[in-house]
């Protein structure tokens, strides 16, 4: 019996990546367009579950093969400090192992983008962000690196709660107001039958047509979901070779139960965190 093709874990690219090659695309022809494309500074947003960081992680690998250096990191405590003195030098070791080190994060994107040729360029990627002081460091460092022409992109990623809070902050940068915005919500029937369909056929098993309609309205479209069903519907039928619509309604079940400790208990500890801490 072959693996389990679906990934219904947060943050994980799935087998077959549907409904986002608008996106993907765009931000292609603005890393090739050059400094003025707007797409180069991207703000992704969407409720859990929508594929935020799978989509922010596709955009890093467009960005490498288009021959740019990426900067990966996540908007927690002490992130200016990695980004100083570990992912910048990091790079800067690759390129030239000459470097020397000043703990300053706008000399070291200037000494990075030296470093590399002038076609080239760095995306800095940031993932869950919020309205922190180094975030807004950041911010400010990017800006700085805009105003003076240099190949740089930004993309960042978090709940539409959370980007707001940042872009009404009392300062916030002004590229940050003026980025492009991406709203990530659910996918058609259409891509669902193929992020459903198509891994199940390429591990070398069937599913028959009512059963993949069965799970392609248990997702409703939301893109965890289609990885939840499509898991769990796999698990409900490893002993058999073709999914049936009796699989898909175990696979449907399961995936619904699951579904609340992943998404709607989460949600509900960010609403209510002193609630959810104060609990033993």
């Amino acid at each position: 019996m072959p693996s389990n093709p679906f990934t219904p874990t947060f943050g994980v690219t799935p087998p077959l990546l549907v409904g986002r090659q608008d996106e993907i695309d765009d931000f292609r022809f603005a890393l090739q367009e050059g400094i003025g494309a707007p797409e180069r500074m991207t703000l992704l947003t969407g409720m859990r579950g929508t594929g935020k960081t799978v989509l922010l992680t596709a955009y890093e690998d467009v960005a490498r093969s288009e021959g740019w250096l990426v900067i990966s990191e996540t908007a927690e405590p002490g992130m200016i400090d990695r980004l100083t003195k570990t992912a910048v030098p990091g790079l800067l070791a690759e390129i030239d192992e000459q470097h020397e080190p000043r703990p300053d994060f706008r000399y070291r994107m200037n000494q990075l983008l030296d470093a590399i040729e002038p076609e080239d360029g760095v995306l800095i990627s940031i993932d869950e962000i919020r309205g922190t002081e180094d975030f807004e460091l950041l911010s400010h460092t990017v800006q700085h690196l805009r105003r003076e022409e240099r190949n740089v992109a930004f993309v960042g990623a978090g709940l539409p709660s959370s980007v707001q809070t940042v872009l009404s902050a009392d300062r916030p940068t002004t590229y940050l107001r003026r980025a492009d915005r991406r709203h990530l919500g659910m996918l058609e029937a259409d891509e669902v039958r193929a992020a459903l369909e198509v891994p199940i056929l390429d591990a070398g098993r069937g599913i028959a047509s009512d059963a993949l309609d069965i799970a392609v309205e248990g997702t409703r479209g939301y893109p965890l979901m289609v990885q939840l069903v499509g898991f769990e519907t796999w698990q409900a039928s490893r002993d058999d070779n073709e999914i049936t619509a009796e699989h898909a309604q175990q696979g449907v079940a399961t995936a619904q139960r699951r579904i609340g400790e992943l998404v709607h208990e989460p949600a509900l500890a960010d609403l209510f965190p002193a609630t959810s801490s104060s609990r033993g």
